[in-house]
């Protein structure tokens, strides 16, 4: 079957490598937009991911959008159409609709990317959520943070990935965090297109644990394959250094958590596609954070692989094949426990001149994947944000000895190589 992916980060890209396994023809929509994300759009004219490439202007405009993809459909068929990018999940949604091809219902997307519309609805069907106004400059932002009372989050009303989000503790800290909008933030165009910069959310603080469930639906079901703890640095909680891949907390804990994802899923009309529903355990119960109306991002799909033996992609692409969910989403279990985790300097740093060349002996041999590279003198930045260059991935039989297995080599690291590494909290226990 023809299938068209449109745009991709790093790790979306196993969702077309995916369907090439599985033997269908792919075609890759993509712009100098988001190239940067992928490397270039060379790397996608690999035979591994697809058959072809079409560049267009942008894939943000959706007229010409449309126009590319109906071509295909007329002149050679077309089964699907799907993006695993948070930034087109919007506009894909709407072109899949006017194909008349299964995906994700257009209005859903919509109000799952308006946070304040999206906690409005929550509140209007009497899902647990937390007091939130939408605010364009200080004065009003301090205005109604009378209101809501501090400590606050400020972030884009539409945004992702923690990009230009803080935490304000006091009516003082909303001067600096409106002046950093005004700074560039040295990201691809079509990222920047996308986010609301001008229209801010303000909200109350949620206390506690954080965690996402990665929900499947289709064919009017919906099922939480697992639920995921994340990792976030303990002086600075929008820094998230990773995944645990089964949460390691109770199986009462993990129900409930994934009751709630799934009555956010349905309350805002999600249907089609696998769905990142993020969610801090808080004094009362499970509060949303956010709902990505995408796959799950980051490095998570790994640490999902390397926990059930299921890959992700493939699932996504046999959703968008039939718009049903299938028997493997249904039945998918984590046999093991899985981490990924970033290897994140608290600000820059220079490696030690004497630092060993096997010094990751004690512990490569035990880890699934290693991607970081340190040099005696070399310099390393502040890791301030969710992306990190730097990462590994391992697994246990337990999702506790993996997290913790993870921790120790991170301590290892900053030993032998002298990085001020972030650290994380385990702020899972008791759960």
């Amino acid at each position: 079957m023809h299938i068209a992916f449109v745009e991709s980060n790093a790790v979306g890209l196993g969702a077309p490598a995916a369907a090439k396994r599985a033997g269908h023809q792919v075609t890759y929509i993509g712009s100098q937009s988001f190239a940067a994300l992928i490397g270039g759009l060379d790397t996608v004219r690999q035979p591994a991911y697809t058959d072809r490439v079409i560049e267009i202007d942008s894939t943000l405009d959706e007229e010409a959008l449309y126009q590319t993809l109906l071509k295909l459909k007329r002149e050679e068929g077309l089964a699907a159409v799907l993006t695993p990018l948070d930034f087109t999940a919007a506009v894909v949604a709407r072109v899949a609709r006017r194909l008349e091809l299964p995906g994700t219902n257009p209005d859903a997307v919509a109000l799952a990317q308006d946070k304040a519309a999206c906690r409005q609805r929550l509140a209007e069907n009497g899902i647990r959520s937390v007091g939130f106004a939408v605010v364009e400059d200080i004065a009003a932002a301090r205005r109604e943070a009378e209101r809501l009372g501090y400590p606050l989050i400020a972030k884009p009303n539409r945004g992702c990935a923690s990009i230009d989000a803080a935490k304000i503790r006091k009516p003082e800290d909303f001067e600096p965090y409106f002046a950093t909008l005004d700074q560039d933030l040295g990201m691809p165009s079509g990222v920047e297109r996308v986010l609301s910069r001008g229209e801010t959310l303000i909200e109350q603080f949620a206390e506690g644990p954080m965690f996402s469930a990665e929900v499947a639906a289709g064919g009017g079901e919906h099922k939480v394959m697992t639920m995921t703890w994340r990792k976030r640095c303990t002086d600075d909680p929008f820094v998230e250094l990773g995944s645990v891949v089964p949460a390691p907390v109770s199986e009462r804990t993990a129900t409930e958590l994934g009751e709630y994802a799934l009555s956010v899923v349905r309350c805002l009309g999600l249907d089609v596609g696998i769905f990142h529903v993020e969610v801090i355990y808080g004094p009362k119960g499970p509060v949303l954070v956010e709902v990505n109306p995408r796959i799950m991002g980051g490095n998570v799909p790994i640490a999902f692989r390397l926990a059930t033996d299921v890959d992700p992609f493939s699932l996504l692409v046999d959703i968008h094949l039939t718009g049903k969910l299938p028997n493997a989403a249904k039945t998918v279990r984590a046999v093991r426990g899985a981490v990924t985790r970033s290897i994140a300097p608290a600000h820059v740093h220079i490696v030690r001149e004497d630092l060993a060349p096997d010094w990751t002996q004690p512990f490569r041999p035990q880890l699934a994947y290693w991607n970081a590279r340190f040099a005696p003198g070399q310099s390393v930045p502040r890791t301030d944000a969710t992306f990190c260059p730097n990462h590994f991935q391992l697994v246990k039989n337990t999702s506790l000895e993996a997290s913790l297995f993870a921790e120790w080599v991170i301590g290892i690291t900053a030993k032998e190589t002298g990085l001020p590494l972030r650290q994380s909290g385990e702020d899972y226990y008791g759960l």
